[in-house]
């Protein structure tokens, strides 16, 4: 079985991600999973691999994998073909566009794909995202006037990276309730310019990276709060991201050199 993850909508296409490996790891374990990104060297090879083999330990295997586009190799989509008539093998796609050629035949309909499932995560718009805002704020409990509600609709319209980060902070503030002036002295209104800036660390490109760090620690953002926020939205890199800040907390290092290592790496 594969499902196919694709869209503009970073934040809810992998919230939904993670909602399938908490499914999978319930009914299974977590043994039979691994992550794969076909942007880096080897990584097509290695998923061929894991699609065929066979393990005494788990025979359940989820394989989570990024960036298709980026691989052209046949023997990698014969191995994701066969692997889609197991019962046993489960792939998940995540993208922010659609499959290109050679991988087209993912997203084709009818019984000639009846193995794929597809779900797309456009961005928000209207009252769709009037609900997911109000939603978001619902769940981490933040209490919020109606104008203060209309003021995070409007400056992180179709955001909801952006939105939920905002929200995480402010549910930190511990005030009884929030209405719009609080969130106008926390500078909401400089986060555009920010976070785009943020989620290019995350480039593949290192010169892009680099570029990125340059300008925001030229911005005096503090580098434990881009630490702390792009490590929490990058699922990728969890364990490498605790990593760092283990070392960090252990006084090895500052987050100004983890944070150099890391576009660097």
């Amino acid at each position: 079985m594969t499902i196919l993850l694709w869209g503009a909508d970073d934040y809810r296409r992998r919230e939904k991600e993670r909602e399938l490996i908490a499914d999978f790891s319930k009914k299974h374990s977590n043994l039979g999973i691994r992550r794969f990104s076909l942007d880096e060297p080897g990584e097509d090879s290695a998923l061929a691999d894991f699609l065929v083999s066979q393990s005494i330990f788990e025979p359940y295997k989820l394989a989570l994998v990024s960036a298709i586009n980026q691989s052209k190799d046949k023997n990698l989509v014969g191995a994701v073909k066969q692997a889609q008539k197991s019962k046993t093998i489960f792939i998940i796609l995540s993208e922010n566009e659609a499959p290109l050629s050679p991988w087209t035949f993912l997203r084709q309909k009818g019984e000639k794909n009846k193995e794929v499932l597809e779900q797309k995560f456009d961005k928000l718009k209207g009252a769709d995202w009037s609900k997911f805002v109000k939603r978001e704020i619902a769940v981490r409990k933040v209490q919020a006037t109606p104008e203060a509600v209309e003021f995070l609709e409007e400056v992180y319209e179709g955001d909801s990276w952006r939105l939920t980060t905002e929200l995480d902070k402010i549910s930190l503030i511990g005030k009884k309730e929030i209405n719009k002036s609080d969130l106008e002295r926390l500078g909401l209104e400089t986060l555009p310019d920010f976070f785009p800036t943020l989620m290019a660390l995350k480039s593949s490109d290192v010169k892009i990276r680099l570029r990125a760090l340059e300008q925001l620690f030229l911005s005096n953002e503090p580098a434990a709060k881009i630490f702390n926020i792009i490590s929490a939205q990058w699922y990728d890199r969890a364990e490498i991201m605790a990593k760092y800040d283990l070392a960090v907390k252990s006084g090895k290092c500052e987050y100004e050199e983890v944070l150099l290592d890391m576009v660097l790496s």
